[in-house]
């Protein structure tokens, strides 16, 4: 697709046309057929189950969804464990001498790094219990034991949302580790970084939030805090995430900002851990 001569280096020109395009007609194709037999119903006032509205295979749907979450989220521990540094067959002596005098500048800079990879890390673990832990995830098979409805299993119009939003909730895994690993290996980290990132997490805590409504508890208050309060506890969290860029530059200190959106992940999920604590009966 490149003229004679021509690279494709990293200004997006004309070669990267075919696969965008076709990346992305691929996801509406897959989209449209989720919703036909939905509209197919709608329209000709069909009277039909669940299951026969919707041909999914929920278990494994929902299966695969939670395999993918596992491999972005890898994608932030890549990120903390990237690094450019040469091998130590390739150092010189007279580097590795200053190095033990301490005269190195680039002793120091990795030092700085290593702080960054428990903070790095610590997202990741937050982000994977935010998913798997906190965030409710009744069995999609809906069996007897289970007091709510997976949202696969509740109706068609909330199962085919609950497949679609793993898209943006995997885009934004994936975008954090990506901002995350220059933080890591160069130490950059201006302001367009720290509003991605913030804008990343607080999709990501809104999306599982989302997850949380769509499954259905049988109109029966089941947890000690209820459906509304738990999602405006959530969207708190992530209006909080959103001012976090504004609120100070962190160039110059990204530990910080680390810092700070760890201790808001942790709010988030000390605080949906109380509210899906059994209701407290008299």
């Amino acid at each position: 697709f490149l003229p004679a001569g021509e690279e494709c280096g990293s200004v997006i020109n004309m070669c990267w046309f075919p696969f965008i395009f076709f990346w992305w007609f691929g996801i509406v194709v897959d989209f449209l057929r989720l919703l036909a037999p939905m509209i197919v119903i709608r329209v000709l006032k069909m009277r039909t189950t669940r299951k026969e509205s919707v041909p999914l295979n929920v278990n494994l749907i929902g299966e695969r969804n939670e395999l993918f979450i596992i491999i972005s989220i890898g994608e932030i521990i890549a990120a903390s464990l990237a690094s450019d540094a040469p091998s130590a067959a390739a150092a010189s002596d007279d580097d590795h001498n200053r190095f033990l005098e301490g005269n190195d500048t680039h002793h120091a800079e990795t030092i700085s790094a290593y702080r960054i990879v428990p903070l790095v890390v610590l997202i990741a673990a937050l982000v994977k219990i935010t998913y798997f832990d906190v965030a409710e995830h009744p069995a999609p098979s809906g069996g007897a034991c289970m007091p709510r409805k997976h949202a696969m299993t509740h109706s068609p119009w909330t199962g085919i949302a609950w497949v679609l939003l793993h898209l943006p909730l995997n885009i934004s895994i994936v975008l954090l580790g990506a901002i995350l690993e220059p933080l890591k290996l160069h130490g950059e980290f201006n302001e367009k970084a720290q509003v991605v990132c913030s804008n990343c997490l607080a999709g990501i805590v809104l999306i599982c939030s989302l997850f949380d409504v769509l499954h259905s508890g049988g109109n029966v208050q089941l947890r000690r805090v209820k459906k509304q309060a738990r999602l405006g506890f959530h969207l708190l969290c992530v209006l909080s995430f959103f001012v976090v860029p504004y609120f100070k530059d962190f160039a110059g200190d990204p530990l910080e900002y680390l810092g700070i959106v760890n201790a808001l992940l942790m709010m988030q999920v000390v605080g949906t851990i109380y509210a899906h604590f059994p209701k407290v009966r008299p």
